[in-house]
């Protein structure tokens, strides 16, 4: 079973990218995706989006260290709120999310209830 997929420090193409995520939206067995320091950006935001909108499975996505800003953020929101995966922890640590996207990245978490979002060193929302 594939629990984890890991892409990290160096970065990952555009073109890889929308691959990994097309064929993380039908997996059934990975639950973390962590592309901490892939530096995905803004443009890869959409493509993660897309996948947590497919993907019923994943539990923790890790995008610490990946140059996201507010617009990629916006992104991430709409793929959060249409998302059926059981969501547990979302991480971003080490971006450059102002604290309006963040306000409003947590309210679109509202149906994740026992997710924990993580933009600081400290929680932003932790499990109720």
């Amino acid at each position: 079973w594939l629990v984890k997929v890991r892409v990290r420090e160096g970065g990952i193409h555009p073109a890889r990218l929308g691959e990994l995520c097309e064929a993380m939206g039908s997996n059934t067995s990975a639950r973390k995706l962590d592309l901490d320091g892939a530096s995905i950006r803004d443009g890869g935001c959409g493509m993660v989006a897309g996948m947590l909108g497919r993907n019923r499975h994943i539990c923790k996505l890790d995008l610490q260290f990946c140059a996201i800003t507010d617009a990629g953020c916006e992104d991430l929101c709409k793929g959060i709120k249409e998302s059926k995966a059981p969501l547990r922890e979302v991480n971003l640590m080490q971006n450059n999310i102002s604290k309006e996207s963040a306000g409003v990245l947590a309210a679109a978490m509202a149906s994740h209830r026992r997710c924990r979002l993580i933009l600081t060193t400290e929680v932003v929302r932790e499990v109720e």
